[in-house]
């Protein structure tokens, strides 16, 4: 097989299924850079626009947002130590252990932080 002149970095949605999954082999003797991604990896993809004002996921954690920066400061470096306020407003809004739960037609998945974390080489950008 002939390697190709400029190699390019490509993601193959469906790239661990049956076709997929050949997709990104042939891709990779050619001499791309070739991902695979596919909902066993914890990548979902949206073809289109949410049906509502709002597309709602979640992972399966369930954490106090103060903790939830905390974990996330601390996987860029940041050593800043994140308290909550008992009386501090979220939008003016004031905040109880499970405010920000996501609601019945949210889609759960399956990736944790701490994994989501660890994928992103706690190289989380500025």
């Amino acid at each position: 097989m002939k390697r190709c002149a400029t190699a390019e970095r490509i993601v193959v949605v469906g790239g661990t299924g049956q076709i997929g999954s050949k997709a990104v082999r042939r891709l990779a003797a050619l001499g791309h850079d070739v991902r695979a991604a596919s909902r066993s990896l914890g990548v979902d993809v949206a073809l289109g626009p949410p049906s509502g004002s709002d597309a709602e996921i979640a992972g399966p954690d369930q954490m106090p947002l103060a903790d939830l920066v905390s974990r996330v400061l601390r996987a860029r470096g940041d050593r800043r130590v994140v308290r909550a306020s008992p009386d501090g407003r979220y939008f003016g809004g004031r905040l109880a252990r499970d405010t920000l739960l996501p609601g019945s037609g949210a889609r759960i998945l399956p990736r944790t932080l701490g994994e989501w974390l660890s994928a992103s080489g706690a190289n989380l950008g500025p």
